[in-house]
């Protein structure tokens, strides 16, 4: 949740991948369809404002947010380390599920495979336009970002998937950039 001029609070909604503004005037969409499900937001030098998101969406991962019988069935029968979720990180077992044919072969991820975890922080200007992004690639570490704030030049990043605090230094340009 972020407050805004006028009363209005912006709030961010994973499942649906979207920012709303609340306000007196009722509900409206600020950002929509967004790639990744959305955690926390802060504001952004110049204007704007900065969003993490957790995870990118995937085929598979909306299939199951929208399929009741089959996440009751996944949910009842299969170890919840193993379901088909968005995860903050992975790789760590043979046994995690593909997520929509995340396949390494030789040793090399395939560049087609959907990512299980990612790690991305979107920049947002005034007018709810997205206008750059940071990302941690689908081999990457820094997965599961989970909060943003721009501080002293810096935006820094909890990396919760990654176990770590990600310090990003920001150009004069970049700082003011809200375009």
């Amino acid at each position: 949740m972020l407050p805004q001029a006028g009363g209005t609070v912006l709030v961010g909604e994973s499942w649906a991948h979207r920012v709303i503004a609340l306000g007196s005037g009722g509900t409206a969409p600020r950002v929509a369809d967004l790639p990744g499900y959305p955690s926390r937001m802060a504001p952004a030098a110049g204007g704007g404002f900065w969003l993490s998101c957790f995870v990118c969406r995937t085929q598979l991962v909306e299939f199951v947010l929208r399929e009741e019988a089959y996440r009751r069935r996944m949910v009842a029968e299969i170890d919840p380390r193993y379901w088909i979720a968005p995860a903050l990180s992975s790789g760590h077992s043979f046994l995690e599920p593909l997520q929509g044919a995340g396949v390494k072969q030789m040793g090399v991820l395939k560049p087609w495979a959907p990512p299980r975890s990612y790690g991305l922080v979107v920049r947002v200007n005034a007018q709810g336009q997205v206008v750059s992004s940071l990302h941690s690639q689908v081999d990457g570490r820094n997965h599961g970002i989970t909060a943003v704030a721009e501080h002293g030049g810096a935006l820094f990043a909890a990396s919760k998937g990654g176990g770590r605090l990600l310090r990003v230094r920001m150009t004069a340009e970049e700082q003011g950039a809200a375009r």
